[in-house]
């Protein structure tokens, strides 16, 4: 998908779910998605994944890159990296070609290190 036209040049395109929102579907989109709220569901994106730090996602991820702030009840498939910032939650499996965990953050479940996820 083209970036979107806004007055004559192209600019990124964030898909955003609010923090008061709460969600129960499965969640796909071509852009980046940035989630405050609570997803009952699973989410998919073949960009970028940002977890802010209210935000409950109670299902299944996948994206190319995922920046957690916030909790994931479900497992992760992250294509390229996975950042795990301190206020994060993650509770199921984690695969990953790259993974940085930060001092403070919960993680319980199986992580699989690969070259490149399927």
């Amino acid at each position: 998908m083209m970036p979107k036209l806004v007055n004559d040049s192209y600019t990124k395109v964030v898909d955003l779910i609010s923090w008061n929102a709460v969600l129960s579907a499965n969640i796909t989109t071509q852009n980046d998605i940035r989630i405050d709220g609570v997803v009952n569901g699973n989410v998919s994106t073949p960009k970028r994944l940002v977890v802010g730090s209210k935000a409950v996602i109670n299902g299944n991820v996948r994206a190319n890159s995922i920046d957690c702030f916030g909790k994931i009840n479900g497992d992760v498939v992250a294509e390229t990296t996975l950042t795990i910032k301190s206020t994060a939650s993650i509770q199921g499996a984690i695969e990953t070609a790259a993974l940085s965990v930060e001092l403070g953050a919960f993680v319980s479940g199986k992580c699989n290190m690969v070259n490149t996820c399927k």
